[in-house]
């Protein structure tokens, strides 16, 4: 079994700001599921591409 922890922030999101928040959980997720089920490491899926610079390349937020 795979089990991931997702850092989604640590204030009070303001649910207005909800969904977007969730989708770019979602995003980076789907980004790290992508590099394990293609035999990459863990290491592989933190240090190829951060989560920050994942959600600046990502043009909905």
């Amino acid at each position: 079994m795979v089990s991931f922890i997702v850092l989604g922030g640590v204030w009070d999101i303001p649910n207005m700001m909800l969904v977007d928040h969730r989708k770019s959980g979602t995003y980076v997720l789907n980004i790290r599921w992508e590099i394990l089920s293609h035999d990459g490491s863990a290491v592989d899926a933190v240090r190829k591409r951060s989560a920050i610079s994942l959600l600046i390349d990502w043009s909905q937020l």
